[in-house]
């Protein structure tokens, strides 16, 4: 496929909002133009000041151009042609997205289901050097494809994700914080570990993030905002930077240090080849979870933010003058705060629930099989990175954050095979409202069917995944007072259905919170079970800012039941949730919910997507995949100024691909053809035109 500015597969980006250019901050020009290597002594580009105003406002060309003003004036100050500055060079790069939050559905909830990931994107040769984009290669774990990706009609930049750190060097971004969502943060990942004979690829974090808990702003509101986030892991280097800004006039309480522990991570000397040297190969990640209402658009337009980001280059083969060691913030909470925690509070009415549950189904005919649940203190996945790094294994690769808690899959008893007359309750804690002092910004919870068959490589996994659905914390609020009316804390649990194709339009089980399976999704000629597994997500408590606590948060758990017996009267309601037949993976529709009351009667929409016309690159290379200006869903993101009027120009960088798809994962009909994506209200209701996806073969 050629790779002309308008015609390759890269994502597009535009620095000026009206022509279309390649890595949106030009990075090719910058480079060509020897920006790379420092502005002359005495230059002073002109300072743009970033305001609130402008970070608020439609379209982020103009914020985008402050903050590379302001940026320029700060890095005249910092790196000098003649080397006495304190920093001896920079590497220039973007912000990006790299995952939508449509990816989450597709993948089983691997990746945030009500979230977008952001990342940073760098000019290779500055950020890695020579020759790496030619050795370095992906991760057994990660989707195939080339590491360094060649942009612009002359291939002058090649655009990557990952970078090497100096022991002194700042990764330095300015631009503006997201619009208001209930979440969202940066976090740090070592993607590859070189030892002397062999390379691995834990994708771990090391630390804690910078977060809507703790990033600094000048206003009192943390959305919005313009902020300066340094990433380092020197303590000078932080304020070397920090003291640049102040002197081009940015307030120094909207600057931010995200410190590295430089004790975790193996260093660039660069007075050594990055061969010799071997440092930790890191990336970026920016997570932005769900918006509050009135804020969509909002949300769509900061997924095409263009902000500026830097990374300045401490002095070659010199140690960190202030090697930081931040300690963890501990995920338990207080007991000063004078409140109970979820299992203090809790724990009991949980129980009565499930009791409920069971009555209730048993009085309908069903019969009690067993349950599963989730555990957050799974390997990988609770603050053991150095239990990761040690391990030097390339089994997983997972990319987990301090600011959440993950529910991992747990068998607890019983009988969990699924066929299609089984049926599961999910039953839990509205982490978000519960009157504890464990109470979280956002939670989700997420159901998988997976056949439990012999499987090897990302598509056939992805294959093997029957049925998906996630639900926020929004949507289950009121779901446990049918099961459990006369509970006076009722209103902290849920309890939402899951059932054989139709029962969601019987007498007994007709509600909100019921959804059905695919008629004959568990059906297959290939050995194995299919195995229920529940997920959930609890992220950045109140008081602490990190994810939940394995000791003192109750996790989702499911209850699972035989409803052959069952009585299935149909009732002359209009149906339930209902995803076309077949399953995720079997030709089937992918389903959203729309928020709803009463007896259907909308009170706000969750769009899925657009038009479903999808090209042949889905998430090929640089898993560019986007809507132009007519809110068409093409392969290949051509942008104008981001604007919204007939769509989104998103753009998607799933460089890295540790949940993506990547080069042929969606290829050859593993997602069927013709899959209808389509968004529908509670009671079977069609809230916009099912679409025909047109699925490509990559």
């Amino acid at each position: 496929m050629p790779r002309g500015c308008c015609t390759g597969p890269a994502a597009r980006l535009s620095r000026s909002g009206l022509d279309c250019v390649v890595l949106g901050l030009a990075l090719a020009s910058w480079v060509a133009g020897g920006r790379a290597a420092g502005l002359r002594a005495g230059d002073e580009a002109p300072v743009g000041s970033l305001t609130p105003e402008l970070c608020a406002a439609e379209g982020g060309a103009k914020a985008a151009a402050a903050a590379r003003g302001t940026l320029d004036a700060a890095t005249a100050r910092m790196v000098r042609e003649d080397g006495s500055g304190p920093f001896v060079g920079y590497a220039d790069g973007v912000l990006a997205l790299t995952a939508d939050n449509t990816t989450g559905m597709v993948l089983g909830g691997g990746s945030n289901p009500s979230g977008y990931y952001m990342t940073y994107i760098f000019d290779a040769n500055a950020s890695l050097g020579p020759g790496a984009c030619d050795e370095l290669e992906r991760g057994p774990e990660q989707s195939p494809g080339v590491v360094c990706h060649p942009l612009g009609a002359d291939e002058v930049v090649e655009a990557v994700q990952i970078f090497f750190l100096g022991p002194s060097d700042a990764v330095v971004f300015h631009g503006c914080t997201p619009p208001p969502v209930h979440y969202f943060g940066w976090d740090m990942y070592i993607n590859e570990r070189m030892e002397e004979d062999f390379i691995f690829y834990p994708g771990t974090n090391f630390g804690d993030t910078l977060s809507i808990h703790d990033v600094n702003t000048a206003a009192d509101d943390v959305y919005d905002q313009p902020a300066v986030v340094i990433h380092t892991a020197d303590g000078q280097a932080s304020r070397t930077v920090s003291d640049a800004f102040e002197q081009v006039g940015v307030d120094t309480t909207s600057i931010s240090t995200h410190a590295l522990n430089a004790h975790e991570l193996r260093f660039f000397n660069r007075s050594q080849t990055w061969e010799d040297s071997r440092p930790d190969v890191l990336f970026m990640l920016q997570r932005v979870t769900e918006p509050f209402p009135g804020y969509e658009e909002a949300y769509e337009r900061y997924k095409v933010a263009r902000f500026p980001v830097r990374i300045f280059f401490g002095p070659r083969g010199e140690p960190a003058r202030e090697p930081l060691a931040p300690v963890p913030v501990s995920r338990e909470t207080d007991p000063s705060l004078g409140l109970p925690t979820e299992v203090e509070l809790l724990s009991d009415p949980v129980e009565d629930l499930k009791e409920a549950v069971k009555e209730a189904m048993t009085e309908r005919g069903a019969h009690f099989k067993g349950a599963t649940t989730v555990t957050l203190d799974q390997s990988g996945y609770y603050d053991d990175w150095d239990t990761v790094l040690a391990a030097q294994s390339n089994d997983s690769y997972i990319i987990p954050t301090r600011d959440a808690g993950y529910g991992s899959p747990l068998h607890v008893m019983g009988d969990v095979n699924m066929t299609n007359t089984t049926g599961l309750v999910l039953v839990g804690v509205v982490h978000t409202k519960n009157g504890t002092r464990t109470q979280a910004r956002f939670s989700s919870l997420g159901l998988d069917v997976f056949l439990d068959a012999p499987c090897n490589g990302t598509e056939c996994l992805v294959r093997n995944v029957h049925y998906t659905q996630w639900i926020t914390h929004s949507e289950v609020s009121g779901s446990a007072e049918r099961y459990l009316p006369d509970d006076d804390l009722v209103d902290h649990l849920f309890a939402v259905d899951f059932l054989p194709h139709g029962a969601c339009e019987t007498n007994g089980w007709a509600s909100d919170w019921c959804y059905e399976f695919g008629k004959g999704a568990f059906v297959t000629t290939s050995p194995g079970s299919f195995i229920p597994i529940l997920g959930e997500r609890i992220y950045c408590l109140y008081n602490t800012g990190v994810g939940g606590s394995a000791l003192e948060s109750i996790t989702v758990y499911g209850l699972i039941f035989d409803l052959s017996e069952a009585s299935l009267i149909k009732a002359q309601a209009v149906g339930q949730h209902k995803p076309n037949d077949g399953g995720m993976g079997r030709g089937a529709g992918l389903l959203r919910r729309a928020l709803s009351e009463g007896e259907g009667e909308l009170k706000g929409e969750r769009e899925w997507g657009r038009t479903g016309k999808m090209g042949t690159t889905v998430q090929a290379d640089l898993g560019s995949v986007g809507y132009d200006a007519s809110g068409t869903l093409c392969d290949l993101v051509m942008c104008d100024d981001g604007g919204v009027s007939g769509g989104v120009c998103g753009v998607r960088l799933d460089i890295w691909s540790g949940f993506g798809l990547g080069v042929g994962d969606w290829g050859h009909g593993s997602m069927g053809i013709g899959n209808a994506w389509c968004m529908m209200g509670p009671r079977g209701r069609i809230v916009e035109k099912c679409r025909t996806g047109k699925m490509g073969t990559t």
